[in-house]
């Protein structure tokens, strides 16, 4: 994937939350270190933009059995 491609498919806080069904503030407050921890964001030109691989990688983490 070339860096155009990443960058087109960055997810931001808002959108990283309506995938998640989840506020903005939730995935906020995962950044910032509170709660469970969230999946890992770049900053790009002062902005945070998550990557869909790095979030499917963390939402594998995060499966549990039942």
């Amino acid at each position: 994937m070339t860096a155009r491609a990443a960058v087109k498919q960055a997810l931001t806080t808002a959108e990283l939350a309506a995938l998640l069904n989840v506020s903005a503030r939730t995935v906020q407050d995962w950044r910032y270190g509170r709660g469970a921890g969230g999946p890992p964001y770049h900053l790009v030109g002062g902005q945070v933009r998550y990557l869909p691989d790095d979030v499917n990688r963390w939402l594998q983490k995060q499966r549990r059995a039942s």
